[in-house]
């Protein structure tokens, strides 16, 4: 990436990451603000991928909706069965290998398990391509598929077809 490019997205994130303090906290530390927001611009820099990642806007918004609704309703879930005498849940290890390239969708993804209702990531491989998801539902697979292709569409990416390994 061009220098120029890089000091453009710097200056938008840093903007960005001001905006999201001033709506958090208000302007009574603005000083304090201004220097979180260049810190994490430049860090944002530092870590930020060389080459530009395509996204579609449309699979942003869809994909914000979704863990929205997607987080809410796996809280819901959670303390449904926290709360029940019975306790129903199964909680086991599944390994799944990841259909998304390496670099943020692939990160994403791990990231975002912990919204599907009763999974988290709890292990991958150095690349990211195999993870360990632990589930206290009996098949969290199509869920994890599903969210898996709501990050390709964001993401503007092709899938090949992601499976299930087996239990652990």
């Amino acid at each position: 990436m061009r220098l120029g490019q890089r000091l453009v997205r710097g200056i938008v994130l840093y903007f960005a990451l001001l905006l999201v303090w001033i709506v958090l906290d208000g302007t009574g530390d603005l000083v304090v603000g201004g220097a979180a927001a260049a810190l994490g611009a430049w860090v944002g820099l530092l870590v930020a991928p060389s080459k530009p990642v395509r996204q579609r806007l449309l699979g942003a918004l869809a994909f914000a909706g979704y863990f929205l609704v997607e987080s809410f309703r796996g809280g819901i879930d959670v303390a449904w069965r926290a709360a029940r005498r019975d306790l129903p849940i199964d909680p086991h290890l599944i390994r799944y290998r990841v259909s998304l390239p390496p670099g943020p969708a692939r990160t994403l993804l791990a990231g975002a398990l912990s919204l599907l209702p009763g999974t988290l990531t709890a292990d991958s491989d150095d690349e990211g391509a195999l993870l360990t998801i632990h589930a206290i539902t009996p098949d969290p697979v199509n869920a994890v598929r599903a969210l898996e292709a709501r990050i390709a569409a964001w993401f503007i990416l092709p899938r090949e077809g992601a499976e299930q390994e087996g239990p652990t």
